[in-house]
């Protein structure tokens, strides 16, 4: 797993791990139609891990906005994909690889297609766990 400074770190190495196992066993079951399926595997929302002196749920830092999206289908072919996307995108992206169409129109677009969106919005709740108060924000998150 490699170092890490603290149980915490650790931990979610662990859990990362955990992921890893769980794909490989569903990659096992589906035999030959795992080279067929579409694998999306969202991070967890925005955690800050003592960046800018904070941690756990979002602040309006850089750093909490880039949250990335692991997929692998043989539509989505290999390397890095730096366009802004976002959960409103993950039911196009199922409904794409799936074949699928529906009746409304839906919002988001799937990365299966030739877009290029210039910013995204981003929001935070004033909830947190341990019960102190954060301030809620919205605002857009930009490609510059």
């Amino acid at each position: 797993m490699g170092p890490t400074i603290d149980t915490d770190g650790r931990d979610r190495k662990q859990t990362l791990l955990a992921v890893d196992e769980a794909v490989v066993a569903v990659a096992e079951s589906m035999g030959p139609r795992w080279d067929d399926a579409c694998e999306l595997v969202p991070t967890e929302n925005d955690q800050l891990l003592i960046e800018h002196r904070a941690t756990g749920e979002p602040i309006w830092c850089d750093e909490a906005t880039r949250v990335p999206l692991q997929t692998r289908s043989a539509e989505f072919g290999c390397g890095i994909d730096n366009r802004l996307a976002g959960p409103i995108d993950i039911a196009p992206t199922i409904l794409r690889a799936a074949g699928a169409t529906v009746q409304q129109p839906v919002d988001g677009m799937p990365p299966q297609e030739r877009w290029d969106r210039q910013d995204i919005p981003i929001e935070s709740w004033d909830k947190r766990e341990d019960g102190t108060k954060r301030f809620p924000f919205i605002g857009i998150k930009g490609t510059d």
